[in-house]
C-alpha cells in the first residue's frame, strides 16, 4: 500500500539536504543584508545631511526676519554716504528701506552701483548695511554715535 514511500534512509537524506539549503539561504540573506546595510546608512547620512543644511537656512531665514520684524521704515539717506541720487538708483533696485539695504549686504550694493556705471564710481557702500541695520531695529542713539565716528573721517562720502 505505501510501497511509492521512500525508505527511512532515502527520508533521512531528502530532510537533510531540505535542511542545507535553507541554511544556505539563510547565510546569504544575513550576507546580503550585511553588504546592504552600510549603503543604506550613507544614503540616510546624506538625506539627514540635505536635511540639515535645509533647516539650518530655514533658521538663518526666520532669524532674519525675526530681526526685521518690526521695520522702521525711514528715509534711507539717514544713512551717511546715501544722497537723493544714491536713494533713486535703489528704489529702481527694489532697495526701499533700511531692512532691504541690509538684506543687499555691501557686495550686493557695490554691484548696484559697478552696474550703474561712471557717476557712481565715489560712492563705497561698506558702512552702509551697518548703519542700516542700526536704523533697522530703532538703535537711534547708537546710530548717531556710528555716524558720528563717521563724520569725522575724511571720507564722508564713501561711507
Amino acid at each position: 500500500m505505501f510501497e511509492y514511500l521512500p525508505s527511512d534512509a532515502t527520508l533521512f537524506e531528502s530532510s537533510f539536504e531540505i535542511l542545507i539549503i535553507l541554511a544556505g539561504t539563510f547565510f546569504l540573506g544575513m550576507m546580503f543584508g550585511w553588504l546592504i546595510k552600510p549603503v543604506s546608512k550613507i544614503k540616510n547620512y546624506t538625506e539627514a545631511s540635505k536635511l540639515n543644511s535645509l533647516q539650518e537656512k530655514k533658521i538663518f531665514e526666520k532669524d532674519d526676519d525675526e530681526i526685521f520684524e518690526e521695520i522702521v521704515t525711514g528715509d534711507i539717506t539717514l544713512i551717511i554716504g546715501i544722497d537723493s541720487k544714491i536713494k533713486k538708483l535703489l528704489a529702481l533696485k527694489g532697495v526701499h528701506n533700511f531692512a532691504d539695504i541690509v538684506r543687499l549686504d555691501v557686495a550686493g550694493l557695490e554691484q548696484i552701483l559697478l552696474e550703474a556705471g561712471n557717476g557712481y564710481t565715489n560712492y563705497i557702500p561698506t558702512t552702509w548695511p551697518d548703519q542700516a541695520r542700526l536704523a533697522s531695529l530703532g538703535k537711534w542713539t547708537e546710530l548717531e554715535e556710528y555716524q558720528e565716528i563717521l563724520s569725522h573721517s575724511n571720507q564722508k562720502k564713501q561711507h
